[in-house]
């Protein structure tokens, strides 16, 4: 005997707990199903799968989810707040009740949380070298007018050493003259 698909998934979220509710299958008595909770967090599909089991509590009754019946959600501890889950959830009856091995089909798949923009990071990524490049290309030509400045040019000998003896030559050919 294959469970009827748990429907209606409710996700809510305070602190550092995800608490998940859905509504219970009309065709099986509600202490006869074991639940599989499946999680994911972000674009992983590697999920984690939580075996819950219900109990039923006569005394407790949700005034906002009549189709709840009286069990108490299921909470998943220590999430990360900045990260989107996706969560699902599948029936199947206790070995007691019903001899079938057969899970129900997963639920619809509802989601909490805001999944982070990876742009902004692509964005960053791009343009920081980009301005650093930039910005060494501009100091490197700037740095190069400083360094005409600060430090001139290095005379070429040759040319010290042609006027040195080029003087003298000509301090000799005015003696040999008078």
């Amino acid at each position: 005997v294959k469970p009827a698909t748990p429907r209606q998934l409710i996700l809510s979220k305070t602190n550092d707990k995800i608490y998940v509710e859905w509504s219970e299958s009309e065709t099986f008595p509600k202490h006869c199903l074991h639940y599989e909770v499946k999680y994911y967090s972000g674009d992983s599909y590697i999920g984690q799968i939580n075996s819950v089991t219900v109990h039923q509590n006569s005394c407790k009754s949700y005034e906002f989810f009549p189709s709840f019946s009286g069990k108490d959600p299921v909470s998943i501890p220590g999430i990360d707040a900045n990260s989107k889950y996706t969560f699902k959830v599948r029936a199947k009856p206790k070995p007691e009740c019903y001899s079938s091995d057969l899970y129900s089909d997963w639920s619809e798949e509802k989601s909490i949380g805001e999944k982070r923009d990876s742009t902004i990071y692509f964005v960053l990524i791009i343009t920081i070298p980009l301005i650093a490049a930039v910005f060494t290309i501009i100091l490197l030509v700037y740095l190069k007018r400083l360094k005409i400045l600060i430090l001139p040019p290095i005379p070429d000998p040759r040319e010290i050493l042609k006027r040195m003896f080029g003087e003298q030559n000509e301090d000799s050919q005015v003696s040999k003259k008078l």
